[in-house]
């Protein structure tokens, strides 16, 4: 806060007007402030006013110039009139004894003397007396008056001011006649020295180096002998001034002079008695902090120091800095932790917080969190956060109480507001077959048409009882005698218009699904147009707000990019062809520029081509025993695609299996799970009842046509991807879709040489896409070839959504692609005469 004045004399708080008084010898004013440093009123025609003392409602000045004491109300900060006149530069005042006492005479002339007032004269004089300052005192040269906030004490505490040695007195006022009755050496040529207010020690500043060391210090003394105690408090360069507080704890506060330096400290503030400990420090980048510019606030949580501005040469340079201090806790317990800041998770939330600035007496021993929901949560004394886990997706604050063997803090000031996320991360499993009504296994036999099973998911291979939101499932049905389709949905909810996946007579379809757990731990699967035999097997499971918090299992979506074609290896044998041989097991590297090492699971699209033999293909982490279960299914000269949610095994491989004959294997990623150590952000899962997006046979945009794209813009709050069902349906030729993000222009870019879904004439096919949609809130499907529909209903969504989902707000459009992408399987797709057999 910047004081409009050229010089400073000195600081004065009062704590029955709650202001802050600056005096300006130069200025001829004093500047009156509120508590906060705001200036009230700048009294002027104060000639070379310098020293100040309050008693009662009235300010003493000493006014250097003119010799008088003069007088200011302080309820209407004006003058009255002046206390006294005549007194020979009037030095620093103090109210002891019943008196208001001063000195006169000027510094280095050897002729000061102390002088009184008897305030309730009617018509006030100064007594000065003779004989009390002398050579062996050393205060006849230049006498200070210590800081005192004893209420009237009958003694005052002074000090020779620019000597070397100083020298300390205790000057007894009680009599008629003021005594000197102690006298000790003390350190060289202080500015400042300040008594406690326990009257049991006083600390004083000093310009030489502290006992033992090579920096400077503050150092303490005992009042009853003026001694030495011993204690020091550090100072970085010259210390110049000092005050002391019991309000709040017993503190002690140091200006320091400061090069013109930033780094440089001007303020450090202490308990007394414990100089390990700094409570507050400060750095205004000030030239130097003006000698006996350091005061306290009544509350004792404020310092207030004067100093100049930086790199100030001429004119009003003279500033007031305000530094916050703590609370001490009487009874030597820790003041409260700062800083307390919050970071949302998903039903969770990470709190940290800065150690108290103030350990208490004894080492701080742990710390307690308090969310403003009510739960809490304890760590140890090495510990700077907490992570509460529980939350409801609500509002919360959080405070933290910092406890040692003493006791503990009052609790600290509340974290900023945060609201848990809603949704789960994701905990991959090793594919598990939970359902085959081919053997009955899982309490189904086979499924008839237009019916509906409910699966018991919760407390099953791997999903726990409690704590899920929804399952990531591969679901395949096989044996059918007609076409048809299923729906997958929470069990206990309605079934939507949505489905999971399309079958034909006589197929073998396979497809993930990520649904919704029902309250009951179950899933339903509905079966329409002909009876079949389903076979599901779990992939792994989202968790819901009481067990998704960690930094785990978050999703990162990616565009999506070719990791591995078999039919093109670059790498192992000069490009030559490679496809999967009869039994064989291929471990497919994952982590590269974009897949770190610490991802937990990849989402892939996994595609065969030109198989020779009726088969299947498993995918699991490479280490770990292959399960029984299987990813997708095929037919000599098919090409088929499914997605893959997998954990990646040992050094970073994912292990894909072919039973029989030879395949080739066409591997896209679009997203990772992050695991420990996580670089990467990612996003929780939010589902519910799929819901349909878009059905182009609906749609005024009608069939995606060869080389055209539909763009869809999504409305609602900002998400980071999107869990899609896309089924083609009614095409014309062979050919595949590409599901992939936008990048703002709108599909005015080629699309990736990726694909999602395989199709022949005629047929309907479904694939799970997981899409990412944080760019630009949009995505785009692309056709190759012929003309086809396209279905696309949400199963769910990643990203801060709270309170489930709805149908988001969409635009879609029909638009021509500028570039087709090449080296994507097409012919030999899945026929609507197949027969596989599933694993």
């Amino acid at each position: 806060m910047a004081l409009g004045t050229r010089s400073f004399g000195r600081i004065l708080v009062d704590p029955a007007s709650l202001q802050v008084f600056v005096s300006s010898p130069g200025d001829n004013s004093i500047v009156v402030l509120d508590l906060n440093g705001n200036i009230i009123k700048t009294i002027t025609g104060e000639s070379g006013a310098n020293a100040m003392v309050v008693v009662g409602s009235t300010l003493y000045v000493s006014l250097q110039n003119t010799g008088d004491i003069d007088r200011i109300d302080t309820g209407t900060l004006t003058e009255t009139s002046p206390l006294v006149s005549g007194l020979t530069q009037p030095g620093d005042l103090a109210y002891a004894g019943g008196r208001l006492w001063t000195t006169t005479g000027a510094c280095s002339g050897s002729t000061m003397k102390p002088a009184s007032i008897d305030l309730s004269a009617v018509t006030p004089t100064a007594t000065t007396y003779d004989g009390i300052f002398d050579n062996t005192n050393k205060l006849s040269y230049c006498a200070r008056f210590a800081s005192d906030h004893a209420t009237n004490p009958t003694y005052i505490l002074l000090f020779s001011s620019g000597l070397d040695p100083v020298t300390f007195n205790y000057m007894d006022v009680s009599g008629s006649t003021p005594s000197i009755t102690k006298t000790a050496a003390g350190g060289s040529n202080p500015s400042d020295v300040t008594v406690t207010a326990d009257e049991v020690h006083f600390i004083g500043t000093a310009v030489d180096y502290c006992p033992n060391t090579n920096t400077y210090c503050f150092r303490e003394y005992k009042l009853s002998d003026l001694s030495f105690d011993g204690l020091t408090y550090p100072a970085q360069r010259f210390p110049i001034g000092a005050d002391t507080t019991s309000s709040n704890g017993a503190k002690f506060v140091g200006g320091i002079s400061a090069a013109n330096s930033v780094a440089d400290t001007n303020l450090a503030a202490y308990p007394i008695g414990d100089p390990s400990q700094v409570i507050a420090s400060a750095s205004f980048g000030q030239y130097e902090t003006t000698r006996r510019g350091i005061a306290i606030s009544p509350n004792g949580l404020t310092a207030y120091a004067v100093g100049q501005s930086p790199n100030c040469s001429y004119g009003p340079c003279e500033e007031l800095n305000l530094v916050d201090m703590p609370a001490l806790p009487a009874n030597g317990a820790p003041s409260p932790p700062t800083n307390v800041t919050a970071g949302a998770g998903v039903g969770a939330a990470m709190v940290s917080w800065h150690p108290p600035t103030y350990h208490g007496t004894s080492p701080i021993t742990g710390y307690t969190v308090y969310s403003s929901g009510g739960t809490t949560a304890t760590v140890g004394a090495d510990q700077l956060g907490a992570l509460l886990a529980g939350l409801a997706s609500t509002p919360h604050t959080f405070t933290v109480v910092a406890t040692n063997l003493q006791g503990s803090s009052v609790p600290s000031a509340p974290s900023n507001s945060v609201t848990p996320l809603a949704g789960g991360t994701y905990n991959p499993l090793n594919p598990s077959r939970m359902l085959d009504t081919r053997s009955g296994y899982g309490g189904f036999h086979r499924v008839g048409a237009w019916s509906t099973i409910s699966l018991q998911v919760a407390g099953r291979k791997g999903v726990p009882a409690t704590g899920w939101s929804a399952a990531a499932l591969n679901v395949t049905v096989t044996n059918t005698l007609a076409a048809g389709f299923l729906t997958v949905y929470p069990s206990g909810s309605p079934r939507p218009t949505a489905s999971s996946l399309n079958f034909a007579r006589g197929s073998t379809v396979p497809n993930l699904v990520q649904v919704a757990i029902g309250p009951n731990g179950k899933v339903n699967i509905f079966v329409a147009g002909a009876a079949a035999d389903l076979i599901v097997d779990v992939e792994g499971w989202y968790g819901d707000s009481t067990d998704s918090y960690g930094p785990t299992g978050l999703y990162y979506p990616m565009p999506p990019q070719r990791q591995y074609d078999s039919r093109f290896i670059s790498t192992a044998n000069g490009n030559l062809h490679q496809p999967l041989g009869p039994g064989e097991t291929r471990a497919v590297y994952m982590f590269g520029s974009t897949i770190g090492s610490w991802s937990e699971a990849v989402v892939l699209n996994v595609t065969v081509t030109a198989p020779t033999r009726v088969g299947f293909l498993t995918v699991f982490p490479t280490g770990t025993s292959r399960p029984v279960a299987s990813n997708l299914n095929f037919v000599p000269g098919q090409t088929v695609a499914n997605r893959v949610i997998v954990p990646v095994g040992i050094d970073g491989n994912v292990s894909f299996y072919n039973p029989a004959g030879n395949v080739d294997i066409v591997i896209d990623v679009s997203g990772f799970f992050t695991g420990f150590g996580a670089t990467s952000d990612g996003a929780p899962f939010i589902t519910g009842n799929p819901v349909r997006l878009f059905d182009s046979r609906a749609h005024a945009g009608g069939k995606l046509g060869p080389g055209y794209f539909y763009d869809f813009t999504l409305g609602g709050p900002q998400l980071e991807g999107l869990a899609l069902n896309v089924t083609a349906t009614n095409p014309t030729s062979y050919g595949f879709l590409t599901v992939y993000p936008d990048n703002g222009t709108h599909g005015q870019f080629p699309p990736p040489s990726t694909s999602d879904l395989n199709f022949g004439p005629g047929q309907t096919v479904a694939n799970a896409c997981l899409v990412r949609t944080q760019d630009a809130m949009s995505f785009n499907v692309y056709n190759a070839y012929g003309s086809t529909d396209i279905i696309i209903d949400v199963d769910g969504v990643y990203g801060t959504l709270t309170g489930g989902f709805n149908g988001a707000a969409s635009t879609a459009k029909n638009l021509k692609e500028p570039q087709r992408a090449a080296n994507l399987p097409v012919r030999g797709s899945s026929s609507p005469r197949m027969a596989t057999t599933p694993s």
